[in-house]
């Protein structure tokens, strides 16, 4: 109550431009090469394209993957979770693609079936670059200008701390007021409740994709390796012990060998 509500059309024909659209053939073709995780997440995320891209490759940020020196954390429009019902909605959008992946109004043309994540969160979240403080910003904004290169200004960044680039018009820094971290409240987590946090099975993983933030699947990496490791050090403390027991076992027989030997010699002695 009290707080404005915005509503979108999202077939009105000047929306369509700021839209994106991936096929599922070519997300079919892309996992079949092996391509990033982002590809067959069931929240069917999206990937940079062209100048953002290149922008991201000068600056040395892998974006689907986490860097704790970079501290990129992902990109706004993949960091909202859907649900099964928002990820199932469609929105008819009348459009050709260019050469270049633009999509462009046409009446005439067949409808393109589209998802959230490619109209609305992209119409208001795309080249909206998440990073955990404004350390992290000036790093990233430091890099740039040592490969040549200037930050575009359509390319917003936020951190988590409330620091900011090129959010607002005429200032590079403006601050966000965001909630305190005790607070409740999650800004861009891309995490729910549940397995989907950090799964712990691989068929947890295999259900909800694993986190959203690199940050969560960073650290989910990190502890199955370490499970991994402590499996492994487990087996091979009890291939230890088995061989332990194997030694301690043949010393035994042995030392039984060496007495059957001494007390044959000494009836062989006396037979003599």
């Amino acid at each position: 109550r009290g707080q404005r509500v915005q509503c979108y059309n999202l077939g009105q024909p000047e929306l369509v431009s700021r839209f994106t659209y991936v096929p599922h053939q070519q997300r079919q073709q892309q996992q079949a090469a092996g391509n990033s995780w982002m590809v067959w997440h069931p929240q069917l995320l999206l990937q940079p394209t062209g100048q953002l891209a290149n922008v991201l490759r000068a600056a040395g940020v892998q974006w689907d993957a986490y860097d704790p020196k970079i501290g990129f954390i992902g990109f706004a429009q993949n960091l909202i979770r859907l649900s099964q019902q928002q990820l199932g909605l469609r929105i008819a959008v009348h459009a050709t693609i260019d050469c270049y992946g633009n999509l462009r109004f046409d009446r005439q043309a067949a409808p393109l079936q589209l998802g959230l994540r490619e109209t609305l969160w992209h119409f208001k979240l795309s080249n909206l670059l998440i990073f955990e403080s404004e350390q992290h910003i000036d790093g990233f904004r430091q890099r740039l200008y040592q490969a040549n290169r200037t930050l575009p200004g359509f390319v917003r960044v936020i951190g988590l701390d409330g620091s900011t680039y090129n959010v607002k018009t005429g200032m590079e820094n403006y601050r966000l007021n965001l909630p305190a971290p005790n607070s409740g409240a999650l800004l861009f987590s891309g995490v729910a409740d549940g397995p989907e946090v950090l799964p712990v099975s691989q068929e947890d993983y295999q259900a909800t994709g694993g986190p959203l933030d690199l940050r969560l699947r960073y650290y989910m990496n990190v502890s199955w390796q370490a499970h991994r490791a402590h499996q492994e050090v487990e087996a091979l403390r009890q291939q230890n012990n088995q061989l332990q027991q194997q030694i301690r076992q043949a010393k035994a027989e042995l030392k039984d060998a060496e007495k059957a030997l001494e007390a044959a010699n000494t009836k062989q002695q006396r037979e003599w």
